[in-house]
């Protein structure tokens, strides 16, 4: 009876009502999907699909999981193949600690779209955290990143990280460097980063 009414009286229905659609958990009806037709034919793709990712990231700054996650789960129902929408969804499953499904979710995103920055360097940390012997996955996707975003400290930061557990400790010192000059206040943490490297090469010798 809601979405007759709502149909009925030709009420504007967008993206708010499609997530009242789905807490009323009727996602196999009918109904829903010509709902879903009138929305993609009263306004564009590109700014639907804007709407549910500035909802999703203004859901993450006020810390709204459950909004997020709906969104999230909007875009991959209306947007299912772009790149944004995999790369939502693997920040998800990464908070999750679901890191097969959020790399697949990644990979993906990235294959559609190489110059996807925050796909690439959420590949790269993912593949970080998971230990040294993974370096060889990360550095790819994070120097392809680093590369189109060559100021982004924090990324060059696990670019850093990943060359030195490939054995490069020079290359890492001279990166961790860089992100000195690019954000002054992040030294400390690159300085100790730094330090560790000289104490182990001390131990080494030694």
């Amino acid at each position: 009876r809601k979405l007759e009414k709502i149909l009925a009286d030709q009420i504007d229905i967008d993206i708010e009502i499609t997530m009242r659609l789905l807490e009323w958990n009727l996602l196999h009806s009918m109904l829903i999907f010509c709902c879903l037709d009138l929305i993609l034919s009263s306004c564009t793709k590109k700014s639907s699909l804007q709407q549910l990712i500035d909802e999703a990231r203004n859901a993450e700054v006020r810390k709204d999981t459950a909004k997020f996650v709906k969104c999230i789960d909007m875009c991959n129902m209306l947007f299912p193949d772009a790149d944004i929408c995999l790369y939502l969804r693997g920040m998800q499953y990464q908070r999750q600690e679901k890191y097969d499904l959020a790399l697949s979710m990644l990979n993906r995103a990235i294959v559609l779209n190489p110059a996807n920055i925050k796909a690439r360097h959420l590949a790269g940390g993912i593949y970080l955290m998971q230990g040294a012997h993974q370096a060889g996955h990360a550095r790819p996707h994070l120097n392809a990143a680093w590369q189109l975003d060559p100021s982004n400290s924090a990324l060059l930061s696990d670019l850093a990280l990943a060359t030195y557990y490939l054995g490069d400790a020079d290359r890492a010192l001279d990166l961790w460097n860089r992100c000195i000059q690019l954000d002054p206040s992040s030294e400390a943490g690159h300085l100790y980063n730094m330090v560790g490297v000289h104490q182990e090469r001390g131990r080494i010798r030694a």
